[in-house]
């Protein structure tokens, strides 16, 4: 067991240390969230890795949140014993603090660079976050951290959301991290503790010259604050603020506008975006293309803004054969020929019929009108959306509909989501075979107005409520008996 102090146990040690530091001086973007938490008693992991940032984090956050603290500490085994030692550190910390702690012992990298190795961690804490049902985790970044991290990257050409990293609260993936420190600078943090004679791990990595994080921490932000008249650290937080502001507007603009018809089955409406700041424009390809699962640099997208305003038609070039083409004041994503599957075109389907596919698999159509043992039905939840739908035809007028194979750009709201999200990738999280999405039966009432996928809940616009007078019941399976 470490040993911590001959005066004091840690526990008091982490509840000064909060009287030093209190919440009123953490940075307000994460603050708000956490308070609001710690009223609602939520639970919130902390990343520890046993140095001096994430041991302030961790004293903190286990005063503020009592028992509701939870510490993870990822293990890379890169650095042989001190790895083991750093791991065995944080479990004492956690045990003279009373606080559970996961150590998650990770494969060694083959490629240890910064990058992969905070890859390797974020995707082991979301992982963990997950297996105990638990979406928010702290980390101990700090203003020093704000101001490599702004190095670093704006040598690499980041644009403001890459330059307002890391940011005090930010979502990924499923899990929510917070970064309430980054009002403290490194020395700030380092003298707290020492004051209180609180313990923690150097990582001799860390005095590394292969890395270039370490190059900027080392040599080169010392010397950008010697050579200037003021605080730097202040002036780096006030700008990470404020082009953090900046970016949270143009994604702002950026969303509303791609939800107003932008987008469509044919592409983006290039006349629409070539009217947009170039900011704007930036920001809408880049989700386009994110949610179309299309991997891309920001110069490919320089490209495709060039290609747009030079008023001509033409391609740009992606990644493995994927293009993106300007024509006829569309832009369109265009796979490689070999990744073409060819659809089965539009069928009418009428009341009472069923309508047969090539695969051996139909699609049957029953109208009713009576739901009262309907809605008895759906309220037991007897409903297996494989193979079944329960659609309200009172809210349309058509009398046949639409069967088709998907489209690029369809989107779907299914019943109980908070809203639409493409169907490309609703079948990609289902675990739909790449082959079999273009096969897939899509039930519409045309213009893009989806009704009912098998495999899903069918369409929100459609439920059928205890109102309902006239009820479609839709049908897939197999012709085999």
């Amino acid at each position: 067991m470490a040993e911590f102090s001959d005066e004091l146990e840690l526990g008091r040690k982490a509840t000064l240390l909060l009287d030093l530091h209190p919440p009123s001086s953490w940075h307000p973007n994460a603050r708000a969230t956490l308070e609001k938490l710690k009223l609602e008693g939520g639970r919130v992991s902390v990343a520890c890795s046993g140095g001096a940032d994430s041991v302030f984090a961790l004293l903190l956050a286990s005063r503020f949140f009592g028992e509701k603290i939870h510490c993870l500490h990822v293990d890379h085994g890169m650095r042989g014993i001190s790895s083991t030692e750093d791991a065995q550190f944080v479990l004492d910390l956690c045990s003279e603090l009373g606080c559970p702690c996961e150590v998650i012992k990770l494969r060694k990298l083959e490629a240890s660079s910064e990058g992969a190795l905070r890859t390797a961690r974020l995707e082991a804490y979301g992982r963990h976050l997950k297996k105990v049902g638990l979406k928010y985790l702290i980390q101990g970044h700090q203003k020093d951290d704000v101001a490599e991290s702004f190095l670093w990257r704006i040598s690499r050409g980041a644009g403001p959301e890459g330059l307002c990293s890391p940011r005090p609260t930010h979502h990924h993936r499923e899990f929510i991290i917070f970064r309430p420190f980054l009002t403290f600078d490194r020395q700030t943090i380092r003298n707290s503790l020492l004051k209180l004679k609180i313990p923690w791990r150097e990582d001799e990595t860390n005095a590394s010259r292969i890395f270039l994080r370490n190059r900027i921490r080392n040599d080169l932000v010392p010397l950008w604050k010697s050579i200037l008249d003021r605080n730097l650290l202040e002036g780096v937080e006030k700008s990470r603020d404020l082009i953090e502001e900046q970016n949270d507007a143009i994604k702002e603009w950026v969303d509303r506008i791609f939800e107003e018809g932008m987008r469509s089955a044919d592409g983006l409406d290039e006349k629409k975006l070539s009217g947009e700041p170039v900011a704007v424009q930036r920001g809408i390809l880049n989700r386009w293309l994110a949610e179309e699962r299309v991997k891309f640099s920001q110069a490919r997208l320089t490209e495709i803004i060039q290609l747009i305003s030079s008023g001509s038609n033409g391609f740009v070039n992606l990644e493995k054969g994927i293009r993106v083409r300007k024509s006829s004041g569309r832009l369109k994503i265009l796979m490689p020929e070999s990744k073409k599957t060819e659809n089965y075109g539009v069928f009418k389907l009428f009341a009472e019929q069923n309508l047969f596919f090539p695969n051996g698999r139909f699609l049957g159509f029953c109208q009713k009108d009576n739901c009262t043992e309907i809605m008895d039905l759906i309220g037991g939840k007897k409903i297996d959306p494989d193979s079944e739908a329960w659609i309200c035809a009172d809210k349309f007028e058509s009398s046949f509909l639409e069967v088709r194979s998907r489209r690029k750009g369809d989107r779907f709201r299914k019943l109980g989501s908070g809203g639409s999200k493409s169907l490309k990738k609703l079948m990609i999280d289902a675990g739909i075979p790449a082959d079999e999405r273009e096969e897939w039966p899509v039930v519409s009432l045309g213009e893009g107005r989806i009704l009912w996928v098998p495999g899903f809940p069918p369409s929100h616009s459609c439920k059928v409520e205890a109102e309902s007078t006239k009820v479609i019941r839709l049908t897939y399976g197999s012709t085999a008996t």
